[in-house]
């Protein structure tokens, strides 16, 4: 395989907990492919393959924990097995600044994975209710994840149609011929033999008994309202396709979905904790993984900006919801919003700064 004009190959996101952590731990089975864990890798450019490796080895070695030791222990068996693999990276939300990956690297495959909302936003509650959690803010409950939803439907077929959309359910629970279908996308190449009974033994197994839970969601309603279940049925039956098919599946979907999901977040802010409040970040004054700072994170992708057709056009200043702490807000209605009492999180969500 000869080393690709970008280093950086592909990018893989989804809604938060639809499943890119399994299917990213499942692509570095294959010999020639490795995907990193949110080192945000997109967000650069980058010189060389390996300037991306000795990033990711620096980076590494000042982060301990479990899962990025397990990651960097898949490079450094790419890199004894292999003198040239692909690289990609997965980022749960690269969606919402797609237009700044793409501009970076106009040659990146990008990979999305659809998990049905019901599977999603169950588990945003499980985490949003787990006190001793504190990587997840409590108030960050599922119907927040439908929202992210929307945004990711609206900007895929606008701004990247050649992404490849995979189903959840026909990855992980319908049979193993997606995954290596998958892998042949990204590699060009047949999937090595061994790597299918690894993934049927290591995340098909395992995953076949994950329940959406449809029955028992406090969502039900809703998703049924929206016909998120035909959606699910749709996709599921198309298994992988392109975002500019998806587009078609999708048409009139979120027109017709938005109203009523904002609807749901206004009638369930009162069921927030006592004690959440909004968290407004400009997280460019922070830091990525790689220590390096990024440029306007994250990108807007408020329900305004997607209307006129330019998601992406300046910082989006707020998705978080949570009670670990109220950080300093910025942008230029930042007082205003400081103040506002909890219904204001609905226009900050929808709006982002003055949109």
């Amino acid at each position: 395989m000869t080393e690709a004009a970008d280093p950086l190959s592909f990018v893989l996101f989804g809604v938060p907990r639809s499943g890119t952590s399994a299917l990213a731990d499942a692509l570095n089975l294959q010999r020639d492919v490795f995907c990193g864990h949110e080192r945000l890798l997109g967000y650069r450019k980058w010189a060389s393959r390996q300037e991306i490796i000795d990033a990711l080895l620096l980076a590494g070695s000042n982060n301990p924990g479990a899962a990025i030791k397990k990651n960097l222990g898949h490079l450094s068996r790419k890199i004894e097995e292999s003198q040239n693999f692909l690289i990609g990276d997965k980022f749960p939300e690269y969606y919402v600044r797609l237009k700044e990956v793409i501009n970076l690297h106009a040659s990146v495959k990008k990979i999305c994975i659809y998990r049905s909302p019901y599977g999603f936003a169950a588990s945003w509650d499980v985490r949003a209710n787990n006190i001793h959690d504190s990587t997840w803010d409590r108030g960050r409950i599922g119907i927040f994840g439908i929202f992210d939803m929307l945004i990711m439907f609206h900007i895929l077929p606008a701004l990247a149609p050649d992404t490849t959309v995979v189903s959840y359910a026909a990855l992980f629970q319908d049979g193993v011929r997606i995954f290596p279908a998958l892998v042949e996308q990204i590699t060009g190449q047949p999937a090595d033999p061994e790597v299918i009974p690894a993934f049927r033994k290591q995340y098909f197994q395992r995953r076949k008994e994950d329940p959406e839970r449809a029955e028992t969601s406090p969502y039900r309603e809703l998703l049924q309202s929206i016909d998120a279940d035909g959606i699910d049925a749709a996709i599921r039956e198309r298994r992988m396709m392109t975002a500019q098919r998806l587009k078609a599946v999708t048409r009139g979907f979120v027109e017709n979905a938005a109203p009523r999901v904002s609807a749901s977040i206004a009638a369930r802010l009162a069921d927030l904790p006592g004690d959440a409040s909004i968290e407004v970040v400009r997280p460019s004054l922070g830091q990525d993984t790689l220590g390096r700072a990024p440029t306007e994170w994250p990108r807007c992708a408020s329900a305004a900006c997607i209307a006129r057709g330019d998601p992406g056009g300046h910082p989006f200043c707020a998705r978080r919801f949570g009670s670990r702490r109220r950080r300093a807000t910025t942008g230029r209605n930042a007082s205003a919003q400081a103040s506002k009492p909890q219904p204001g999180l609905i226009e900050v969500m929808h709006e982002g700064i003055s949109c």
